[in-house]
């Protein structure tokens, strides 16, 4: 059984420069407090890295600890968007991905890049059964909590983008040292 991943767009849109640069304004203020939440994320998602290579060599094995260390990244980054008042992972997207974590054969799901309104990254047992189910979910699902910030999600759809055969690329951190 493979992973498939999967992206979807949430129509409620972020202004990422203004958030990266709040955010990095909170990091050069709480400097300690800043390094300690990414150094614990950056760890993580290391662990999320070795987990998957792992999955890749194990046929048959079971997705539990890759869902808890996906919980675990979000824990993190909720942690990061309370205390720098970005929206990183804001209400609504937690309630996106908690009810889509719930649906059998969904592993987990991330707010990618700078995080905000734009999209989730999902990871699923590669099947199409699931798949439909997920794009079922979501063409049917509608936001109840009011959300932190302010955001309201309207619709949220798959992405038809595909994936390659070349697996996990591991890439060089320092390639993008300056982005941060």
């Amino acid at each position: 059984m493979g992973i498939r991943m999967v992206l979807c767009d949430v129509d409620c849109g972020s202004q990422t420069p203004g958030m990266v640069k709040k955010l990095l304004r909170w990091r050069d203020e709480n400097r300690e407090e800043a390094d300690i939440l990414w150094a614990n994320l950056q760890l993580n998602n290391e662990k999320i890295l070795f987990e998957l290579r792992k999955l890749l060599h194990s046929p048959g094995a079971d997705f539990n600890e890759l869902r808890n260390l996906l919980l675990k990244s979000r824990m993190w980054i909720k942690t990061m968007t309370k205390k720098s008042e970005v929206p990183v992972e804001p209400m609504v997207q937690t309630e996106l991905l908690d009810s889509l974590g719930k649906l059998d054969g969904v592993i987990g799901g991330v707010v990618p890049g700078a995080g905000g309104y734009d999209a989730i990254a999902l990871l699923m047992i590669d099947d199409p059964g699931v798949y439909n189910e997920v794009r079922a979910h979501l063409n049917d699902w509608q936001s109840t909590v009011e959300d932190d910030f302010g955001g309201k999600i309207e619709r949220v759809r798959l992405l038809g983008v595909g994936y390659g055969s070349e697996g996990i690329l591991n890439e060089l951190p320092v390639r993008y040292s300056g982005w941060i």
